[in-house]
């Protein structure tokens, strides 16, 4: 919990303001993605056993993998090149939209 505290610090009084964001993203997810796995942990730790050994194995298939899936996207989605490629694609959709609605030249015929 101390290693948070010192983000959150480091978050508010970082000379790099938008690299401290990525990574404070980067440490939450994380956490969000590790927290169930310590509770658990640490409430069979006490004698506490909140969960079978069955549902233990499916939330070991099923939730430990989370974290690692989270994280390639999570870095991509996070540069400056994803986003002007989103951008680009947004653009180049709009573009078709418009497109799509106005008759080309070469589709019109007459007849006589």
């Amino acid at each position: 919990m101390f290693a948070y505290q010192q983000i959150c610090m480091y978050l508010f009084f970082c000379p790099f303001p938008r690299i401290a964001k990525r990574m404070a993203l980067l440490v939450f997810t994380d956490f969000i993605c590790w927290a169930p796995i310590a509770f658990l942990a640490l409430s069979s730790c006490f004698g506490l056993h909140l969960i079978s050994l069955e549902q233990a194995k499916v939330f070991t298939i099923f939730v430990l993998p989370l974290n690692s899936c989270c994280n390639p996207f999570l870095y991509a989605i996070l540069t400056k090149q994803f986003k002007k490629d989103c951008v680009m694609i947004c653009k180049a959709i709009e573009e078709s939209r418009v497109t799509r609605y106005e008759i080309p030249q070469h589709f019109i015929c007459v007849f006589w």
